[in-house]
């Protein structure tokens, strides 16, 4: 059963209004979700939320602007 989650991951602050590449790989390397195109909104305290729906497991966030990347590891459980 999927499970709603945001997905926070911190970018740095001159990522803020640029393009942005984002996907979410499974640890079997399947792409469960990829954003080729976006702009990046940080806000003022620096973490990007992504909202989504993830079966229970462990993700490995990546977002990338330009030749800069930001990566984190998620478990999502109930």
């Amino acid at each position: 059963m999927p499970v709603k989650n945001n997905i926070s991951i911190t970018v740095p602050h001159e990522w803020d209004g640029l393009r942005m590449r984002m996907r979410i790989v499974d640890m079997q390397g399947r792409v469960v979700m990829s954003v080729s195109e976006g702009y990046v909104s940080v806000g003022t305290s620096g973490p990007l939320s992504i909202p989504i729906d993830l079966s229970n497991g462990l993700y490995a966030v990546e977002c990338v602007v330009g030749g800069e990347s930001a990566r984190t590891v998620v478990v999502v459980e109930r």
